[in-house]
């Protein structure tokens, strides 16, 4: 996931997941078991 914030614009992973979080209401793990998709899928969003 730190390489998707990274690519991403983020400085860190935390505070990707925290804005991810606030955003989509879910944390990106979360929201990646119940998308059923892989990593890198959710990098090609």
């Amino acid at each position: 996931m730190a390489d998707i914030a990274f690519k991403s614009g983020f400085e860190s992973e935390f505070y990707f997941s925290r804005i991810f979080k606030k955003k989509m209401a879910f944390t990106p793990s979360a929201y990646r078991k119940t998308e059923r998709l892989p990593v890198m899928s959710l990098a090609l969003k």
